[in-house]
């Protein structure tokens, strides 16, 4: 299993499954990309999409790194509302004590399948760049199941669970190419505040290797969302991420604070 699994190698509110890359992540954004902030429940709306703009400050890996960040967003449902097609990339320009950077990416495209209305299947490819985190690149592939809970008409809990193969390379002194199998799960929750036009988004990931569970990513992410306008909105997110193995030279852990604006539509 071991050599097999070795020698496999492989918020404006939008319209989907091609949001090209935009250049993208920054400082610490995180090894784990929480695509769960960037979907659209449009329910019969077949076509969305979503902008945001903000402002990052965190502290890793003994630096202080100030990020300008913008994102974008894009979802497409077919006419039956059985099929969508989601794509998201990110832009950052980030600055750590005195040095400008703009050394990341991250572009991602989903597709989900709907099955019953609590049941999706999901698919995956990701690409993404974060230097500051330790890694030159990580090509990503996975699939699995996606669960809804609906408790009532404005607040969702969303499981999910999926097969992932990784490749990555990781910057000097280690500068090594690694392949593996992760599993990938998720819990999320999606809750209205209606008398503030409010949204909480909470998200937590755990990512263990298959053939050594010691090896796991965790993250969780909470944003609180207010809506100034029909379309436009402010908010603030609050992340932690660990990995219980980092490249070298890399902290364990790392804290964010992000205070933005979205437009939707």
């Amino acid at each position: 299993m071991r050599t097999y699994l070795q020698s496999l190698s492989i918020s404006l509110r939008g319209i989907a499954g091609t949001a090209l890359l935009l250049l993208s992540v920054a400082s610490t954004q995180g090894q784990i990309i929480n695509i769960e902030n960037r979907r659209m429940h449009t329910d019969s709306v077949r076509w969305a999409g979503s902008f945001q703009m903000s402002l990052l400050l965190n502290s890793t890996n003994g630096k202080n790194i100030f990020t300008v960040r913008g994102n974008t967003a894009a979802q497409l449902k077919s006419k039956n509302y059985r099929h969508l097609w989601l794509g998201v990339a990110n832009y950052d320009f980030a600055k750590a004590d005195e040095e400008n950077f703009v050394n990341n990416f991250f572009v991602h495209f989903r597709y989900n399948y709907k099955w019953t209305n609590w049941l999706r299947w999901e698919l995956f490819l990701q690409t993404q760049a974060n230097e500051p985190l330790g890694f030159a690149y990580r090509n990503i592939a996975g699939t699995g199941p996606r669960f809804k809970i609906r408790l009532d008409q404005n607040n969702d809990i969303y499981l999910g669970t999926a097969v992932m193969y990784e490749r990555e390379k990781t910057i000097p002194p280690e500068s090594t190419i690694r392949e593996h199998f992760r599993s990938s799960s998720y819990l999320s929750f999606d809750f209205r505040i209606p008398r503030v036009n409010g949204f909480v988004t909470s998200t937590t990931y755990y990512q263990p290797l298959f053939e050594d569970l010691s090896d796991h990513r965790i993250m969780t992410e909470t944003r609180l969302r207010f809506m100034i306008t029909d379309r436009w909105n402010v908010y603030t997110t609050f992340s932690y991420y660990y990995d219980s193995r980092p490249p070298a030279n890399i902290r364990k852990s790392a804290l964010n604070l992000e205070q933005g604006f979205g437009f939707t539509f």
